[in-house]
């Protein structure tokens, strides 16, 4: 359709219908054509020429939305001639956002792949079986790259639960395996203690004797029973606390790290700052045409606080000493 048979048939759209929307289809194609030379998000007229594509379409899509509600019958034509001001410059709209949607999924993929590294580490640091899902086609590394940050950090806490679930299970079989050598160890001692009492039975003279070796072996077997359940539980314990104190450790790193690299970047701002301001402030004496030979001919007066100071310089003319005469 030519611009001004479009002309004409936009201007009698908001003619007939009274809406309020100054329309000039030679700067639609003027936007057009000014988008068609950006080929990158970087190029310093993206952004504006993007939102003033946006702010077209919304213009005519909000002013012949109002038209089309003033009449029904005229719905069709109405439509044809949003969608074909439209068509004059939606493509390159369509493609800049693209461009947009690209751009952003790069920077995504990049700071994902620069933090794989350190992302392998934590998960290597839990230890254990790595298990990808079933659905998983990919690798492990590809894993880790599809994941937000925060799905990550669930991923870490779901590994470190899981290896704390083994490590407890270990424990446990452990422990039972302790509990059935107890006893049996036990079942040993009845199985003497009855064959003492058979003797005692039979020899009265070596009972008191017997009974005495009896009492001693189960003592000793009951304070090795006891030492082993406590070493057992002791060494569950320590386990645990160790997996605990790893976990804090590995936080407690981080958050250190990120400070120091806090406090290293604000100690170079103000380095650079304090830099600056020292090399205007010795331009100024230059300016002022202040030397070490003449600083005692100046005065200077600071006035005011913080960043609202302020430094006068004052320079001596002349002095006159006046001498007063003795009476």
């Amino acid at each position: 359709m030519e611009t001004q048979e479009l002309t004409t048939k936009a201007q009698e759209v908001i003619s007939k219908s009274g809406i309020e929307l100054e329309l000039d289809i030679t700067e639609l194609h003027n936007l057009a054509e000014q988008s068609k030379t950006i080929t990158s998000v970087s190029d310093e007229n993206f952004k504006e020429v993007k939102k003033s594509l946006a702010n077209k379409r919304k213009e005519i899509s909000e002013g012949f939305m109002d038209a089309r509600r003033e009449f029904n019958r005229m719905s069709k034509g109405v439509i044809e001639v949003q969608n074909t001001l439209l068509d004059i410059f939606r493509p390159e709209e369509n493609r800049l956002l693209a461009l947009d949607k690209e751009e952003k999924a790069r920077l995504i993929k990049e700071a994902r792949l620069e933090s794989l590294p350190r992302r392998k580490e934590r998960i290597a640091a839990i230890g254990g079986e790595v298990i990808l899902p079933e659905e998983w086609m990919g690798t492990f590394d590809e894993y880790l790259l599809e994941m937000e940050d925060a799905d990550f950090e669930i991923y870490v806490v779901q590994r470190q639960s899981e290896k704390n679930e083994m490590d407890r299970l270990a424990l446990a079989a452990q422990k039972e395996e302790m509990e059935a050598k107890a006893k049996a160890a036990q079942d040993a001692l009845d199985a003497q203690k009855a064959q003492a009492d058979a003797i005692e039975a039979a020899r009265v003279h070596e009972r008191e004797l017997a009974a005495e070796n009896l009492r001693l072996s189960e003592q000793r077997l009951e304070d090795e029973r006891k030492a082993a359940a406590n070493r057992l539980e002791q060494e569950a314990a320590d386990k645990v606390a160790a997996a605990a104190k790893l976990v804090q450790d590995e936080r407690d790193a981080a958050a250190r790290k990120v400070q120091a690299e806090a406090d290293a970047e604000a100690a170079r701002v103000q380095a650079a700052e304090e830099k600056a301001s020292n090399a205007e402030y010795q331009a100024w004496l230059l300016e002022i045409g202040w030397t070490e030979e003449n600083s005692r001919a100046f005065k200077f007066i600071t006035i005011g606080e913080g960043d609202n100071q302020t430094v006068e310089a004052y320079k001596a003319v002349g002095i006159y000493k006046k001498t007063y005469a003795k009476n």
